[in-house]
């Protein structure tokens, strides 16, 4: 608390309020009482007094990290506890090392697409793998011809328990025909139905946009003849027919006429 009173007095040029009198400067120098009225209560007393300093302290904008005294926590008081060059060395560290071994653990894996006539190899880097009710949703970064993409893609079990093979190897099939198709590698806004959704999607739809290509590329990924996946695609199919059939725009009319719905192909009468 001294270094950042020292701090504080350095930048303004003096010293603030709350500065001039000893009794304000004491409290610069002491730790505040918790006001625990028994001894078994001093700790418990100190940890809700150390919350409400360091809330007070964040609702002025302060962003660094107080940590309290134990010793001092233990009677009753709250001072905190100085971050000396070495903790916060330490503190970045530690961090900077979590990083490494959170990246050092995510699966890499390369495969080839055939783009121009000419088989290129491209790599994936697995960063998150959730599962789903049916299968997986995946977030990956791209690496091919010298650019970095991150996508995200959701695979159903039809397209790799059945063939025995990873699901990661059904994505590269499908990354795999996106880099042979020359399809753009990002988007951005509104996609427009001519647009694949390169950012967000789904194996299925793959297959559905381009079958003959992904089952081409299935196979020199994975070395496995893909059968059609017709029965997991999602359709709206009209399955029953309700009410009356009308075959023709004039059986139509004098339908709509009778209920006193108008005409329909016919002009209305006057």
């Amino acid at each position: 608390m001294l270094a950042i009173r020292q701090s504080w007095f350095d930048e303004c040029g003096a010293p603030p309020p709350g500065n001039k009198l000893a009794l304000e400067r004491k409290a610069w120098q002491s730790a505040v009482d918790a006001g625990a009225i028994s001894a078994r209560a001093k700790y418990d007393a100190a940890v809700k007094k150390s919350k409400e300093l360091q809330a007070a302290l964040a609702a002025r904008g302060c962003v660094e990290e107080f940590e309290p005294d134990p010793a001092l926590m233990a009677e009753g008081q709250v001072d905190f506890l100085q971050h000396t060059s070495d903790q916060q060395q330490q503190q970045a560290s530690a961090a900077s090392a979590a990083a490494a071994a959170s990246a050092s653990t995510r699966p890499v894996r390369t495969a080839t697409a055939v783009v121009d006539g000419q088989a290129k190899q491209f790599t994936v880097e697995y960063t998150s793998k959730f599962p789903t009710k049916g299968g997986y949703m995946v977030d990956l970064k791209l690496s091919f011809d010298h650019m970095d993409t991150q996508h995200r893609v959701i695979i159903g079990k039809a397209y790799y328990e059945r063939y025995e093979v990873l699901p990661e190897a059904a994505i590269e099939a499908a990354l795999a025909l996106m880099l042979q198709l020359k399809l753009p590698r990002h988007s951005e806004g509104m996609l427009t139905p001519a647009e694949f959704p390169v950012n967000y999607f789904t194996v299925s739809e793959i297959e559905q946009w381009w079958p003959e290509e992904f089952a081409a590329s299935f196979l020199h990924t994975t070395g496995k003849n893909l059968q059609s996946g017709q029965d997991y695609f999602w359709r709206m199919n009209k399955i029953h027919d309700y009410g009356g059939k009308l075959e023709d725009p004039t059986s139509l009319g004098a339908a709509l006429n009778r209920q006193g719905l108008g005409t329909y192909g016919a002009a209305s009468p006057a």
